[in-house]
């Protein structure tokens, strides 16, 4: 899907970052996160609340990333800064903030059942 359609429809606020993997030679960032299923437009009670998912960012340049430990660390905003280009700000246990910029031309969430 094309990153504006993701931005306008998830909503990773208070999602939980697990993991982040990128490939540079691929091209190809993964992040491994604990999703808000609660937190989504389409969401009915009685549904699984949070669940890991897999989103997969292709043709990715320029990346850059804080230096510090990944630790379930809570998702406190992503935009498109400009055509393409994707900040998303995390906020870690002991407060502090960090920040992961990056290209991207497609997004795609993988879960092991279809998102809501």
């Amino acid at each position: 899907m094309q990153l504006e359609d993701f931005i306008a429809n998830y909503n990773l606020h208070d999602s939980l970052l697990e993991e982040c993997i990128y490939a540079k030679e691929e091209g190809k960032l993964t992040l491994l996160i604990d999703f808000c299923y609660w937190a989504q437009s389409a969401y009915k009670d009685g549904e699984a609340e949070t669940g890991l998912v897999t989103v997969i960012f292709y043709d990715v340049s320029a990346f850059k990333r804080d230096d510090y430990e990944i630790n379930s660390d809570a998702i406190i905003g992503i935009r498109q800064s400009m055509p393409g280009q994707v900040e998303l700000v995390v906020q870690c246990d002991d407060r502090s903030i960090h920040l992961f910029s990056f290209y991207t031309s497609a997004v795609e969430i993988c879960t092991d059942s279809s998102m809501r």
